[in-house]
């Protein structure tokens, strides 16, 4: 996927709300289970997003498509938590290049 913005790249994860083991985006979201399978979603904004499911179109020999919602939601909508991490996109790093960890407090100014 080509992203829309350049300046940074990276990865997000995301924990479910605690009944994650119910928890389903086709009816989240809802979404007919019958014809649709929510593989994915996509948001974009700062506070309400603009939300994108990527599914499957079981009735049309699971053609992949976008399905853009009308509703703008908030991350806390569904996430108790996430997390993301961005780099500078010129140079290759990620985060399994760092392991040492220190507080901010102990930098010298």
């Amino acid at each position: 996927m080509i992203p829309i913005y350049k300046d940074l790249i990276g990865s997000a994860y995301g924990d479910l709300l605690d009944d994650a083991s119910v928890f389903s985006f086709n009816s989240f979201f809802d979404i007919d289970i019958e014809k649709y399978k929510v593989v994915g979603i996509k948001m974009v904004g700062t506070n309400d997003l603009n939300t994108y499911l990527f599914c499957i179109d079981k009735s049309q020999n699971n053609k992949k498509i976008i399905i853009k919602c009308n509703k703008q939601y908030k991350l806390q909508d569904f996430l108790k938590r996430f997390q993301i991490v961005l780099f500078d996109r010129i140079k290759k790093y990620n985060e399994d290049d760092f392991s040492e960890e220190i507080n901010i407090n102990e930098i010298e100014k």
